[in-house]
C-alpha cells in the first residue's frame, strides 16, 4: 500500500526510565496542551508535519517536550493501545489527527507499520506520516485506570471544599477537565493498581476524598484495602483528580450527571442564551440551557465557594424553565431564584455526561469483554472482573485454557487483534493459572492481558421475593465486603438500579421463612453471605444453612458470598413503607424553602415521580409507627426533616431522632433535609 500522508508520533525508552528511577522523584512534568495519558506512556500531540519514519525517528530523539528529553517513537503495539483505550470520539474531541501515525516497529519485508487513529487499522508505507512521541516519566505522576487518568496525591491533606477546589483548578499534564473522583473509580485504582497493605506505588495508603454524597459531607476511600468510609465536609484527607474519557478543553464541573460550561463574559437575553447552548461547543453538540431546578440543584450541590473558585459568577444565570412570560433566573451567590423577561444575564450549558461504549465479542454462547487496557500481574488479574462491575454486571468470571481456545480457533487472531486482544491466546490470564501456588505465579513480574466472560444467555434465575423485597441469587463467586458494597450499588438488573446489601436482622428473617432445601433448589448458597451492619473491625455474616450470625474483617480474602436486595415496588434503598406510603431517604443536603417547596414534585426517584412533601401529621405519624431507631437504621439523618404543614412565618419541621416537632422560616439561613412521599 502507499500512502501520500502520514503523521509521527514519539516515545521514551526504558533505558531512559532506568535513569529516571535512579535519580528519585522528580517535579511534576509541565506537559504541552494536547498531550495524551495512556497506559504509563505521555503521548505528545503531532505538529501536523508528515515524516519519513528515519525523520520522526530523529524528530522524537531531539523532542524535550515539557523539559523532558529521551522521546521516541510508540511501537504498533504502544499506538494501537492508545487507539483501542481512547477511541477515535476521545481523540477527536481533544483535536487529535483521524490519520496514520508512523511507529517504530518493522514488519518481516523491512518496512515500517503505521497505525490509523481513525479506526486502528495497521498498514505499511514508504511515504511521510505523522508523529506522535513517547515518554515513560508520566509514571511517576499519573496513574491510568479504566481509561481514567488519575494524577498522583501530594502530600497536602484537604477539607472537601478546598479539595474539590483543587481539582476544578488543575491543568496538571497540561489538560484541564479534572474533577474528583467517584469512591467506585477510587476502589478500582485500588484493586487494579494496588496491593493489599502496601496500597498502590507512590500513594498514600490512608483515606481519600471521593466525590459520592455521604450523610454530611462526602466518602472516602482507604487505598491500603479499598474500604469505604465517610466524613464531614470539614474534615482533612488526601485527594487526587481524575480526568475522564469526555474531558474537553473548556473549563466544566460534573453535577447531577450532567457536564456544565463555564459561564463565559457575555451578558445575553433569554432567546440568545438559548440558540448558544444550541450550538457546538468544544466540538460535542447536544448542549442545552439548564431548567430551574437543575441550576438549583447544581448550587445546593457545590456551593458558592466552589463555583466562585472554579471561576463561576456569583451573579444571575440563566434558566430554560419559563416563569410567568418570561424565564427563570438563578442567584449563583446564594441560589435565590427569580425570574425576567428581557433582561441579560450570563449562561451556562449542559449536556448528560457520556456514558463510555463497553465493548464485548460474542462466542460460543459466551461474551468476552474487552480486555483490560493493559497487562496485569496475577495478583490484580484475580480480582479484576469482579471488581470493574463490566457493563454494571457482576456476573463476569476469568475464562479457561480451552475457552480462550475455542475464542482464536473461531475468531481468528486478526479479528481479536482489532478487537482490541493479544495476538495470542497465551497472552490472556486463564483460570488455571489462578490455581498456582502463589510462589510460583505471584511477584515474578509476569504480567498478561485478561479478558472476563459470562453466558451469553445468562438468566437471572434464583431471585426471591419475600416481605416487599426481591433477593438477588448469590453470586457463583466470593468477595471481600468492599467490593461485596459496590456490587449492590452498581447492579442493574431489568433496568432497575437501588439494590443494596441487606442487613443481618433481614438475612435472618428470611432464613426463618426459607427452608435450606428451597434456598438449594434455587441456588443459592447455603453458606456465609454478607451483611451490611458493622461489627468490629469487619461486618457481619449470615449463614444460610442454619441462619447463625457471626462476622468478619474487611480485609479477609477472598470473602464471602454475596446477595443485593431491594424494594420489590421499586423504591431504592432507604425508603420506608409505612400507613399506605412510601417516604425516600432524604438526600445528604440541607435546602431552605425556596428550594425545599417544589423539590419533590419535580424530582424522580427511582424511577417513579409524583412525590411530594409529606404533611406534619403523615411524617410525625411515620416516625412514631415504625420508630426513631428504625429510621435511623436506614441511614437517615438524624436532624430535623421538612414538611408541608404551615406555620406562622415557615414550615414545620420533624426530628427524626426523636420525632420532636418544630418549625423554621423561610429565611434562607433556615435549611432542613427533605423526604419525598408517594
Amino acid at each position: 500500500m502507499h500512502f501520500r500522508n502520514i503523521f509521527v508520533g514519539c516515545v521514551l525508552t526504558a533505558h531512559s526510565l532506568a535513569a529516571l528511577a535512579a535519580t528519585g522523584p522528580t517535579t511534576p512534568i509541565n506537559y504541552p496542551v494536547g498531550t495524551l495519558f495512556n497506559a504509563g506512556l505521555a503521548f505528545s500531540k503531532a505538529d501536523g508535519i508528515k515524516r519519513l519514519p528515519s525523520e520522526a525517528q530523529a524528530y522524537c530523539a531531539a523532542s524535550s517536550f515539557g523539559g523532558q528529553t529521551g522521546w521516541t517513537l510508540p511501537s504498533r503495539l504502544q499506538l494501537s493501545q492508545l487507539y483501542f483505550d481512547k477511541g477515535n470520539s476521545f481523540l477527536a474531541d481533544n483535536s487529535w489527527a483521524l490519520d496514520l501515525f508512523n511507529t517504530s516497529s518493522q514488519t518481516a519485508d523491512g518496512s515500517y507499520a503505521l497505525v490509523s487513529l481513525l479506526n486502528g487499522a495497521t498498514a505499511t508505507a514508504d511515504a511521510p506520516a505523522l508523529t506522535t512521541c513517547v515518554n515513560y516519566t508520566t509514571v511517576s505522576n499519573f496513574v491510568s485506570v479504566n481509561n481514567l487518568t488519575f494524577q498522583q496525591p501530594d502530600a497536602t491533606v484537604r477539607n472537601f471544599p478546598a479539595a474539590e477546589a483543587y481539582c476544578a483548578a488543575s491543568t496538571a499534564g497540561g489538560l484541564q477537565g479534572w474533577r474528583i473522583p467517584t469512591s467506585n473509580e477510587l476502589a478500582s485504582v485500588f484493586f487494579e493498581k494496588g496491593t493489599l497493605n502496601t496500597g498502590v506505588s507512590g500513594w498514600p495508603t490512608g483515606w481519600i476524598w471521593s466525590a459520592n454524597a455521604a450523610p454530611g459531607g462526602r466518602e472516602v476511600v482507604r487505598m491500603s484495602d479499598g474500604a469505604r468510609s465517610y466524613d464531614r465536609w470539614s474534615g482533612v484527607y488526601n485527594v487526587t483528580c481524575v480526568r475522564d474519557k469526555e474531558a474537553i478543553a473548556v473549563p466544566t464541573l460534573i453535577s447531577g450527571g450532567l457536564r456544565w460550561t463555564k459561564p463565559d463574559t457575555t451578558m445575553r437575553q433569554w432567546n440568545a442564551a438559548a440558540n448558544f447552548c444550541t450550538s457546538t461547543i468544544a466540538g460535542l453538540t447536544g448542549w442545552r440551557l439548564p431548567t430551574q431546578q437543575e441550576l438549583s440543584d447544581l448550587y445546593y450541590d457545590k456551593g458558592w465557594f466552589n463555583l466562585a473558585n472554579a471561576g463561576w459568577t456569583s451573579g444571575w444565570v440563566w434558566a430554560s424553565t419559563p416563569v410567568y412570560n418570561g424565564h427563570s433566573v438563578i442567584q449563583m451567590l446564594d441560589g435565590k431564584p427569580s425570574y425576567s423577561v428581557a433582561d441579560a444575564y450570563a449562561t451556562t450549558c449542559v449536556r448528560p455526561v457520556q456514558v463510555e461504549t463497553f465493548s464485548t465479542v460474542s462466542d460460543a454462547g459466551l461474551i468476552w469483554s474487552k480486555p483490560s487496557p493493559r497487562q496485569l500481574p496475577i495478583e490484580n488479574a484475580q480480582k479484576f472482573c469482579e471488581a470493574n462491575g463490566l457493563g454494571n454486571s457482576y456476573q463476569w468470571r476469568a475464562p479457561n485454557s480451552a475457552e480462550i481456545q475455542t475464542l482464536y480457533a473461531n475468531r481468528g487472531a486478526a479479528y481479536l487483534s482489532a478487537a482490541g486482544f493479544p495476538s495470542s491466546g497465551t497472552g490472556l490470564w486463564a483460570q488455571e493459572d489462578f490455581a498456582y501456588e502463589s510462589t510460583e505465579l505471584e511477584g515474578n513480574g509476569e504480567r498478561r492481558f485478561l479478558s472476563c466472560v459470562q453466558n451469553q444467555a445468562q438468566a437471572n434465575t434464583g431471585k426471591i421475593t419475600h416481605n416487599g423485597n426481591v433477593w438477588d441469587k448469590p453470586s457463583a463467586n466470593v468477595r471481600p465486603w468492599v467490593m461485596a458494597d459496590l456490587a449492590c450499588v452498581d447492579k442493574v438488573i431489568g433496568g432497575q438500579t437501588g439494590w443494596r446489601l441487606p442487613r443481618r436482622t433481614e438475612l435472618q428473617t428470611l432464613y426463618g421463612s426459607t427452608t435450606p432445601a428451597a434456598f438449594y433448589q434455587a441456588g443459592w448458597t447455603l453458606d456465609w453471605i454478607w451483611a451490611y451492619n458493622p461489627n468490629s473491625s469487619g461486618y457481619q455474616v449470615v449463614r444460610m444453612s442454619d441462619g447463625a450470625a457471626s462476622w468478619a474483617s474487611t480485609a479477609v480474602t477472598p470473602g464471602y458470598a454475596t446477595t443485593c436486595m431491594r424494594d420489590a415496588n421499586g423504591y431504592p434503598a432507604g425508603t420506608i413503607l409505612s400507613n399506605g406510603l412510601a417516604f425516600s431517604r432524604p438526600a445528604p443536603i440541607t435546602r431552605p424553602t425556596a428550594n425545599m417547596l417544589n423539590y419533590c414534585a419535580n424530582t424522580t426517584i427511582g424511577g417513579l415521580k409524583g412525590w411530594r412533601l409529606p404533611t406534619l401529621t403523615e411524617l410525625k405519624t411515620m416516625i412514631t409507627t415504625q420508630t426513631s431507631a428504625k429510621v435511623l437504621d436506614e441511614a437517615w439523618p438524624a436532624d430535623y426533616v421538612w414538611t408541608s404543614t404551615p406555620y406562622q412565618s415557615g414550615y414545620q419541621v420533624v426530628r427524626t431522632s426523636d420525632g420532636v416537632v418544630s418549625w423554621a422560616s423561610g429565611l434562607d439561613s433556615n435549611r432542613s433535609y427533605v423526604s419525598c412521599v408517594r
